[in-house]
């Protein structure tokens, strides 16, 4: 369930949204907490910390999936966020949405959380929204303020000319406006999935971590085991999640199936077997055991066979597991290799996968009997349910195989372990490039995770952009944004000119799809970049974009200065197409205002811009409209010649 105020997503739902407390309808109680009363003392004490010594704090949660980390966030919360406590918390958390709308994930969302912005709001109401809350808090210089907290939230702050958003202006505003919450009460900011943060999100983490000296501020960032090391925390200063032991289970699947009783000791050995102990999984063996009927919702407690082993499968992953253990050992080994290569694969990188290390006997070529053998075991697997033939992912040559779903995919990929890794990667990418010339989106998506698991962010990211290219071509808008967000991860903040194509062309899908804001923060995005590289021509572009969002919103004057702007870059960088894309956007002002005169005569000049530079294109754009504003001045006539010209282009 997706709260509508702040996008937060709940694995359960509940009375009211856990970030930022609106009515969530399906409510349902909270879910148990069980197994984890020593963490949570933990935080409690780095709290307690923090009061006592009136200085900031930087700990960190990980673990797993599905081993009880925002389930832990939950309850910390749930005991400190009330009316009796004298402790502020608050929530951030990465949301699934384009790059340019969150530029600082997951501090945006604990930033509209903590100054009441409701996601539907609009821009201006936005800003006089940051305006109002940060208002008691007696920011030193207001407009800096607004600015940096509206970067760090993704909003647009027109006019554009003021300059480039300062990456150092949004960490200062983040930073005085803590400091200032903090003199009111001691704070707790709870960062949800750090793993999954945006680029500019760790930055702004590292900022903190450094310049924030002063005040009672305790910053849990929850992460996976691996992203431990990329935040920096003090020597004790991360708690990692464990799963749960046989006590712990046991607890939990009592609590979760409503029983007065603790579960028979075999089918807890069951369970555990099914689960390994993690929380999220023990969740869904209880819901498969109530399925089964092994346990009453009247509480007469627990209902089993003499034989639990003859239940059903407790979770879905013990289900494919039991599936692929019951084949053959090369089966099993085919199935592997390809949950590594991605939801699809070919025999021919199957192939290449299994010979990383190996060699051949020198001129021989020993083919076609392995490649056989790897035909049959993945027609085996087809026969288990487990892969499918994929004619419509075929490379020349290769025919595709996938995976029946996403969850058998998963699964069978978490218990892949390929030694060497990143050398398998790498040879997966090579053999992709190899036969890719007709490669779909698809294959583009998987060539671009090989590239990047592999250690070549670079390639990963052109590959990406190639995929965005395409799924815009084939209309597919949402795809080809995720695509182009894929692309910004992969960019170092030095690879400007890749980046301005990307906000570019992100930009233009997000406006597509109606999301004018989220389209000018690309745009936004797209002239800092080309402002970093003196590009004068991608910076007119980025201002005309700007320039006609500000048109639509009937902001005249903003929009005349920007597109005034752009047309003088555009000159400056002897662009002439740019100065009459610029010119004709002047004139659609002035059309608008009733400025007839002026509209025709902006008109005319991007006429004369478009024959110069043999523009047939934009010389019949240019004469329609001509004949648009003769019309609406009262010349028929006139218009009638300009619009049959335009024709006969």
């Amino acid at each position: 369930m997706i709260c509508p105020a702040c996008l937060y997503a709940h694995g359960v739902p509940g009375d009211r949204c856990v970030a930022c407390g609106a009515p969530l309808a399906g409510a349902e109680r909270p879910r148990p907490f069980v197994g984890r009363g020593r963490a949570l003392a933990w935080l409690d004490g780095q709290l307690e910390q923090v009061q006592k010594t009136g200085r900031p704090r930087f700990v960190a949660v990980a673990g797993q999936p599905g081993v009880g980390r925002s389930r832990l966030l939950e309850e910390f919360r749930r005991r400190h966020d009330n009316p009796f406590s004298d402790v502020e918390v608050l929530h951030g958390f990465p949301v699934k949405r384009a790059r340019a709308a969150d530029p600082f994930s997951p501090f945006g969302r604990l930033l509209h959380v903590a100054l009441g912005i409701d996601e539907r709001m609009g821009p201006e109401p936005r800003l006089a929204r940051i305006r109002e809350a940060i208002a008691p808090l007696q920011p030193p210089a207001e407009a800096q303020a607004v600015r940096g907290l509206a970067a760090v939230l993704g909003i647009s702050t027109a006019p554009a000319l003021d300059g480039p958003a300062d990456p150092g202006e949004a960490f200062a505003a983040v930073r005085w406006y803590l400091a200032a919450r903090a003199r009111r009460a001691p704070l707790v900011m709870l960062l949800e999935g750090m793993d999954r943060a945006s680029a500019d999100g760790r930055r702004l983490y590292a900022d903190l971590r450094v310049e924030l000296d002063r005040g009672p501020v305790l910053v849990v960032a929850e992460t996976t085991p691996a992203g431990v090391g990329t935040l920096g925390v003090a020597p004790g200063g991360t708690r990692v999640l464990a799963p749960l032991d046989r006590e712990g289970v046991a607890k939990l699947l009592q609590a979760l199936t409503d029983q007065p009783g603790a579960p028979p000791e075999r089918l807890l050995d069951l369970v555990l077997m099914a689960t390994g102990g993690n929380p999220g999984a023990v969740h869904e063996a209880a819901g498969a055991l109530l399925a089964a009927g092994a346990v009453s919702p009247e509480r007469v407690g627990w209902r089993l066979p003499d034989d639990v082993e003859a239940l059903p499968p407790l979770t879905q992953a013990s289900a494919i597991t039991a599936d692929l253990a019951a084949l053959a050992p090369e089966v099993q080994a085919a199935v592997t290799h390809a949950a590594f290569i991605g939801p699809v694969c070919w025999v021919g990188a199957l192939l290449a996968t299994m010979r990383v290390g190996r060699t051949p006997a020198p001129g021989t070529w020993p083919d076609e009997p392995q490649r056989a053998a790897i035909t049959d075991a993945l027609a085996v697997a087809r026969a288990a349910g487990i892969l499918e033939r994929r004619p419509d992912a075929d490379l020349p040559g290769e025919p595709a195989w996938g995976f029946v779903s996403e969850a058998v995919h998963g699964t069978v990929q978490r218990g892949a372990r390929l030694e060497p890794a990143r050398p398998r990667h790498r040879i997966i990418a090579a053999w992709l490039m190899a036969r890719a010339v007709r490669a779909s989106p698809a294959d583009l998506a998987v060539l671009a995770e090989h590239h990047e698991a592999g250690g070549d962010p670079g390639r990963a990211a052109e590959a990406w952009i190639e995929a965005g290219r395409r799924l815009g071509l084939g209309h597919a808008v949402e795809e080809a944004i995720v695509a182009y967000d894929r692309a910004l991860a992969c960019l170092e903040p030095t690879a400007a000119h890749q980046r301005i194509a990307v906000h570019h062309a992100l930009g233009v899908l997000h406006d597509r799809a109606g999301r004018s804001t989220v389209s000018d923060a690309c745009f936004q995005a797209m002239l800092a970049d080309a402002w970093a590289l003196d590009h004068r021509a991608k910076a007119g572009a980025a201002l005309n974009r700007l320039g006609r969002s500000l048109r639509r919103q009937s902001r005249h004057a903003d929009a005349r200065r920007l597109l005034d702007a752009g047309r003088a870059l555009f000159a400056q960088a002897g662009d002439v197409a740019g100065v009459a894309a610029s010119v004709d956007d002047l004139g659609q002002v002035a059309l608008l205002q009733g400025a007839l005169d002026e509209a025709v005569e902006r008109f005319r000049e991007a006429l004369e811009a478009r024959r110069e530079a043999g523009d047939e294109r934009g010389v019949a754009l240019s004469l329609t409209n001509i004949g648009r504003a003769m019309r609406e001045a009262g010349d028929p006539d006139g218009a009638e010649a300009a619009f049959q010209e335009a024709a006969s282009i």
